[in-house]
């Protein structure tokens, strides 16, 4: 990642990947870490100068990131073009309608998959099945089993943005 950090991003970076660490060490099931900042902070960038600080600082953990955004003026492929940006092709970022169709089984070490939070949890009001292809049981994998074959290998790291948006959800767990 090429992009420099102001110095209170930077502190806010240090800090958040510190508490991480300290939370993946207690293995917890669990364990949440909030980061709020004000708009036009840049948390997108600190985000993903957390995300790459992880990668480095953690290296002999098995992580992966699920970035869950609001799909309102499509957040979500802003984000997505965004952390490609930054990342110059490592970490790998995947946008969830496109790589996890049926195909993939497992979010690989270290990946980046950006999800469309109100397509991926809408249900019928009537059936209660699910709406979206991904979520759909069926004779394809679907995103469900996926984060269940990528929780058997390594360690998710979830990460809502604009959480203050439908985090309260009932389908948000």
């Amino acid at each position: 990642m090429d992009i420099m950090l102001k110095k209170y991003q930077e502190k806010a970076v240090t800090e958040l990947v510190e508490v991480t660490s300290s939370l993946i060490k207690k293995d917890d099931c669990k364990p949440i870490c909030v980061f709020q900042a004000p708009t036009g902070s840049g948390k997108t960038i600190m985000t993903a100068g957390y995300i790459s600080s992880l990668i480095t600082e953690l290296s002999d953990v098995d992580l992966c990131f699920l970035w869950i955004s609001i799909g309102k003026g499509n957040l979500h492929l802003q984000s997505k073009e965004k952390l490609e940006r930054y990342f110059k092709g490592y970490p790998k970022v995947s946008l969830v309608e496109d790589d996890y169709l049926g195909g993939k089984q497992i979010i690989q070490k270290n990946e980046v998959v950006v999800v469309n939070w109100e397509k991926l949890r809408n249900k019928d009001s009537t059936t209660q099945e699910w709406k979206n292809t991904l979520m759909k049981d069926g004779e394809t994998v679907n995103f469900r089993e996926v984060l269940a074959n990528t929780r058997r290998h390594r360690k998710i790291i979830m990460i809502i943005d604009e959480s203050h948006i439908g985090a309260n959800a009932d389908r948000t767990t």
